[in-house]
């Protein structure tokens, strides 16, 4: 259990510090509220700290797994280059932290007692190995993995197998064999997913919130996929915050909004393909939008946010275009 609770810090917790640190102060504006930022930086932190994992072994192969746990956790705190005024900052309420813990906890005994089942999820599990093993990322036409007659068949970006690639970097280290972390994922991203509805949602009152969560929780389809190991929560929590930043910067007209919208646009690619060409149209229709309303400085804005949207998660697709399967042109 300790080992499990070491690693759930290490993945959820210090990422989400620096994420926390940012997203109240991006939503000061808004509200006085430390739950939305909370959950937001929960949740997106640890994918921004897989994309620099990407990135990391994609450049630099062959390190010490030290250096890439090490890289992965304390990335996001990049994030406080950013000059935030933290004299106002208002952390997050008790209630929520032991919460937290009360189910991280819970999570921790079902995952235990379950073995790891699902294709998808075996084959996630299985190039993640092969990143390990090789301490690597790389992309080429026949992903076949000869140590054990393995085909990677997957057209989605790298996040996924690289949670795994972590967490046996963090068992390398104190000589573990356990994949509670990978087991656990899904169910964790479950229950921010349902607390970031009801977040979201609180502004229009709290009864519409607090109903939307239990309609959300109590259908069949959010429970069978909530006690799964496939990660589908993950790939829904991110797509539902590209969303509503979507929604955001549509409405809202700064570049700070800009750059965040394609920053999560691009994170949320390196989930799935779906969600790669959603991020796509997106993005195109963002600029459309800049060039309608005769933006002042619309060509370079629009370039940053092609170039964030690239570097955040679609440099994916475009490697694995050029050099890797051809992705679905293949």
């Amino acid at each position: 259990m300790y080992l499990y609770l070491l690693k759930v810090f290490l993945f959820f917790i210090l990422p989400a510090f620096p994420g926390y640190i940012f997203f109240a102060r991006y939503f000061n504006h808004e509200e006085n509220n430390s739950l939305k930022p909370l959950i937001y930086a929960l949740g997106i932190s640890p994918v921004f700290s897989l994309l620099v994992l990407y990135y990391a072994l994609l450049i630099f192969k062959g390190l010490s797994p030290l250096v890439y746990v090490l890289l992965f956790s304390l990335s996001p705190f990049l994030l406080l280059i950013f000059k935030f005024d933290t004299s106002r900052l208002q952390f997050p309420e008790s209630k929520y932290v032991v919460g937290l813990i009360i189910f991280l906890l819970s999570v921790f005994f079902y995952a235990s007692r379950k073995e790891l089942t699902e294709h998808d999820t075996l084959e996630y599990a299985l190039q993640g190995r092969h990143f390990f093993h090789h301490l690597s990322v790389y992309y080429t036409s026949i992903p076949f993995h000869s140590e054990n007659g393995f085909y990677y068949v997957g057209l989605h970006g790298f996040a996924f197998p690289l949670i795994y690639t972590w967490e046996l970097m963090v068992n390398q280290l104190f000589r573990s064999e356990s994949i509670l972390l990978f087991k656990a994922v899904n169910s964790i991203y479950a229950l921010l997913l349902v607390v970031l509805v009801f977040a979201e949602l609180r502004k229009l009152g709290l009864k519409y919130a607090i109903a939307a969560a239990i309609i959300l929780t109590l259908t069949s389809g959010f429970i069978f996929n909530a006690l799964q190991f496939h990660l589908e929560m993950m790939r829904q929590f991110l797509f539902l915050a590209f969303v509503i930043f979507f929604i955001k910067v549509l409405t809202q007209h700064s570049l700070l909004a800009l750059l965040v919208f394609a920053a999560i646009a691009g994170l949320q690619s390196t989930i799935h393909s779906i969600g790669a060409i959603a991020a796509a149209l997106a993005v195109a229709i963002v600029i459309l939008k800049l060039f309608i309303t005769n933006s002042d400085k619309k060509l370079f804005q629009s370039f940053l946010v092609i170039v964030f949207l690239i570097t955040f998660g679609w440099i994916h697709y475009i490697l694995d275009i050029l050099i890797g399967t051809g992705w679905i042109l293949k």
